[in-house]
C-alpha cells in the first residue's frame, strides 16, 4: 500500500543512492508532480547507465508524458552527458513497461534469470533492454520526431 511515509522513504532512499540522479516527474499540463524516475548504477568509467525505478501516477499513464520523459533522459544521457549505452532492467512479469521501453526502440538483450528478490521474497528475473549511442540518432528520428 502506499502511504506518504512510503513516498518519503522512497525519495529519501533515492537522494542518498550512490550512482544515481533521480528526477521528480512534472505534468505541466495537470501543474502537479505526477511521478519520480532516476539514473541508476552509472558508470561513468564505461560510459554506462540504467534508466528506472519509474513511476508515474494512474492519471497520466497513456498521456504520452512517459515517452516524452524518456526522451528527454536519452537525449541527456546521449547528447550531453555522452554515456555509450542506456540500459533498462525490467521485471520480466511487467509486460506494459516492457512494451513501453520496446516502443522507444530498446532491443531485448537477455533476461537475468532470478537475479533480483523482490518484497514477499520473489526471485524476479529481469529483461535486459538497451541502445547504444550509435543507435540514438536513428532512434530519436524514427520513435520522437513525430
Amino acid at each position: 500500500m502506499s502511504t506518504r511515509v512510503n513516498l518519503k522513504e522512497y525519495i529519501s532512499d533515492a537522494l542518498k543512492a550512490d550512482n544515481v540522479i533521480a528526477f521528480a516527474i512534472y505534468d505541466k499540463k495537470a501543474t502537479s508532480y505526477v511521478g519520480s524516475t532516476r539514473f541508476g548504477n552509472i558508470d561513468t568509467k564505461n560510459k554506462v547507465l540504467h534508466i528506472g525505478w519509474t513511476w508515474i501516477s494512474p492519471a497520466t499513464q497513456g498521456t504520452g508524458l512517459n515517452h516524452k520523459m524518456k526522451f528527454l533522459m536519452l537525449s541527456y544521457a546521449f547528447e550531453y552527458l555522452d554515456f555509450e549505452k542506456v540500459e533498462f532492467r525490467i521485471d520480466e512479469r511487467n509486460i506494459k513497461s516492457r512494451k513501453a521501453v520496446e516502443k522507444l526502440g530498446a532491443s531485448l538483450e537477455g533476461i537475468l534469470r532470478k537475479n533480483v528478490t523482490t518484497k514477499g521474497d520473489f526471485r524476479r528475473s529481469s529483461c535486459c533492454y538497451g541502445i547504444l549511442k550509435e543507435e540514438w540518432p536513428t532512434l530519436k528520428q524514427i520513435h520522437f520526431n513525430k
